[in-house]
């Protein structure tokens, strides 16, 4: 008996060291594909110190012939720029821009794998994380953006978010007026009204939050806010690839991403969920988790209600005004999409943009939540589109 659970393991071990990328960061990532790799740090006006990472042209192109102005990245909840790169070139988001010509910047925000740094506090001490997407999209996003510009010499650049990501491009125009004039389109990948009408597990943990929110805001209160995420990848990256790679068994993997984000499309590479594991989920702070609950619980998309870190100007439960966001909008949804519904969009969403800043809105079939990042054929189905916006509208500015 014992031998068998000692081969067991050791094969979950072979399992586990098998993709090189388990084990590899970001630029590392990156640099074993042959693309070419700066990273920046960039200081928010809060002394929260963020790395971004740029990918500067494609395999086949150089610097000195960019295409296209520079394009930021934005990942989702719990993720950092390591969603954008999972998987090979073809279907790996920033590779298949930076291979169409884009100059790529890749955020992670404070709190998250590589944005760990901050002039004052350590991430041990709780006063590093009193954040919330308030201060996402007000520092962060600001921060990043004037960096890119002044470092690109460009007035203007693409926006593309994946879920929160989506939120914090449109939080940050609709309060930062001027930076409508610094963005010339978003592209807003599965963006969240407010996760109000979210499926499956999601829904039912909305449920427990409403129940036990008392209890919820007395621990707010008495704790403060604290880091969510996982460090130890170990554990994760075992328990995975045994659920995921193992006939039969894998059929628990299937059944949990189900039950998460949505049915599983014919287009998501299974076999690639170690690697997936070992770079998510990433962190971020128990204020931004209760933030958001707050945001799905009451239908509305506001500034954070508890115990705030005194960086907003404004009164606590301030909806953000959509109606001034400017920029153009794309959006990227799916009905198999089990967190963004298409209630979601068009109920949450959509009512509140102005009228004519919605460009389009584009269905694609059978995706689930992560398969607009991770799916094998994303780049026919999704950045296809973007890439051929751009350059339309590219085309159209040299016009002028």
């Amino acid at each position: 008996m014992l031998a068998h659970v000692v081969l067991m393991l050791s094969n979950l071990l072979f399992t586990v060291s098998s993709d090189p990328e388990m084990s590899m960061t970001v630029p590392q990532i990156i640099d074993r594909w042959g693309y070419p790799f700066e990273s920046h740090e960039v200081i928010t006006e809060d002394g929260y110190i963020l790395s971004i990472f740029r990918i500067t042209h494609g395999l086949n192109s150089s610097d000195s012939v960019r295409t296209c102005p520079p394009i930021i990245m934005d990942p989702s909840l719990l993720c950092d720029s390591s969603e954008f790169i999972m998987n090979p070139p073809e279907s790996s988001p920033a590779m298949i821009l930076a291979d169409a010509g884009f100059d790529v910047f890749l955020m992670n925000h404070r709190g998250t794998t590589y944005s760990r740094k901050h002039r004052d506090f350590s991430t041990s001490d709780s006063r590093y994380w009193k954040f919330t997407i308030d201060e996402y999209a007000k520092y962060d996003n600001t921060a990043v953006i004037d960096y890119v510009l002044n470092l690109t010499s460009d007035t203007s650049l693409y926006w593309l978010g994946h879920s929160q990501g989506t939120t914090l491009g449109f939080m940050m125009l609709s309060e930062r007026l001027d930076y409508n004039k610094k963005i010339r389109a978003m592209f807003q990948i599965a963006p969240p009204g407010t996760a109000h009408f979210a499926r499956g597990l999601v829904r039912i943990i909305l449920l427990i939050y409403h129940i036990t929110k008392p209890l919820t805001d007395l621990y707010q209160l008495t704790m403060g806010s604290h880091e969510v995420g996982i460090s130890n990848r170990a554990i994760p990256q075992m328990i995975t690839s045994f659920f995921c790679a193992t006939p039969y068994i894998d059929q628990i993997c299937r059944g949990a991403m189900h039950f998460l984000l949505g049915p599983q499309s014919m287009s998501f590479n299974l076999s690639r969920w170690p690697v997936y594991v070992s770079h998510l989920p990433s962190s971020t702070s128990s204020w931004n988790m209760l933030h958001w609950f707050q945001i799905a619980t009451h239908e509305k998309l506001e500034h954070f209600s508890g115990k705030h870190s005194g960086n907003s100007d404004l009164p606590l439960d301030t909806a953000y005004d959509l109606s001034r966001v400017l920029a153009p909008v794309y959006i990227f949804c799916s009905s198999s999409d089990w967190l963004v519904t298409p209630r979601d969009i068009e109920e949450d969403l959509l009512p509140l943009l102005k009228r004519g800043v919605v460009k389009g809105v584009f269905r694609v079939p059978g995706y689930n939540h992560l398969d607009f990042v991770l799916a094998t054929d994303n780049a026919e189905k999704v950045f296809s589109r973007i890439i051929d916006i751009v350059e339309k509208q590219e085309t159209d500015i040299r016009k002028l």
